[in-house]
Order: structure tokens, then sequence, then C-alpha cells
């Protein structure tokens, strides 16, 4: 169950927030800028939202694998940072204990890889149907 909500998540390192979203448009990034987003991308989805606006541009887009459902798998498309935040409040709902951890991270001009891990525990309310 860990396993499909890691690759379930795991589409969503491409949506960090664009550079055009920068005043002045001539941010250049760099490594420390950019451990910082990459903090505050995971601190998100360690339910701190609060950091929406500082990590993602208002039309921050998902590209991810379908999402494991009954039907088999089921599209969840993210086209703004309100929908990224509550695919994040989803992703966290039926779990006693969830958090990411960054196991490494690397750089290239605008993009940022996150190598994570997800520490959790399945609690009562959960729902997720994991095809077999």
């Amino acid at each position: 169950m860990i396993a499909s909500t890691i690759f379930w998540a795991a589409g969503a390192i491409a949506s960090l927030a664009s550079a055009s979203s920068c005043p002045g448009g001539d941010f250049k990034p760099n490594a420390p800028s950019q451990t910082i987003v990459a903090a505050s991308y995971m601190d998100i989805w360690n339910g701190d939202f609060s950091l929406e606006n500082r990590t993602f541009a208002p039309d921050v887009v998902l590209y991810q694998d379908r999402r494991p459902g009954p039907g088999g798998s089921e599209e969840l498309p993210v086209g703004s940072s309100a929908e990224f935040i509550e695919f994040m409040r989803l992703a966290r709902f039926g779990w006693n204990h969830y958090k990411f951890d960054i196991r490494n991270l690397a750089f290239d001009g605008y993009n940022v890889v996150i190598r994570w891990a997800l520490n959790a525990t399945v609690g009562p309310r959960d729902k997720m149907l994991i095809p077999m």
C-alpha cells in the first residue's frame, strides 16, 4: 500500500513553483534557493498547507500517474495551486502517521528532483483501494 502511494505521489515533483512567477522574471536559480523550494514543497506534503503561495505558481499543473480506484485507476486533474493542495489533502486522508523524508536532491537550471521516502501507517479511516 505504501509503495502505491509513493508512485502515486511521485508525479508531483514536476509541479514546483515556476520561475516565471518571480517578480521581474529575471531570477536565476541556485542550489540554496532550490533547496528552500524543495524543503517548502516537502513541508506542504507533511501538512503545512500555509506554504502554498510561497511554493507554487497559481497555475501549477500536476503531471502524474493515475491513482488507484475501484475500477482500476482514476484520473485526478490538477491545474491550480488550490487543486494541488486539495490533492495533497486527499493523499493524506486515512493515515495515522504520514511524513515524507528527503533522501537526496538534484538541481539542473529550473528543475528540482527530489528523492523521497514516505513513512506512514494506515489508520482506521483508510479507504484506499489497491488493485492486485
